[in-house]
């Protein structure tokens, strides 16, 4: 299984349940993460996935926080 994590980011118009909604409608499923400090959420994939998924899951992550009007996220890993 491979698995991404993001930075949840620290922008007042971020919504985990609208995020969760709209990148399921494009056929990826993030996850809100439990397993650091930081507050995260998370993208995993059980077989092969490939470039071209990831950058799918991510181009769907990207449209949708654009839509929500998500300005403030941080380029930091999360820890």
């Amino acid at each position: 299984m491979q698995r991404t994590e993001g930075k949840r980011p620290d922008d007042p118009n971020y919504d985990f349940k609208r995020l969760y909604q709209e990148v399921k409608k494009r056929g990826y499923i993030p996850y809100p993460g439990k397993l650091t400090e930081v507050d995260t959420f998370r993208v995993g994939c059980i077989g092969h996935f490939g470039e071209a998924g990831m950058r799918g899951a991510v181009a769907a992550i990207a449209d949708t926080l654009k839509a929500m009007g998500v300005r403030r996220v941080s380029a930091d890993a999360a820890t």
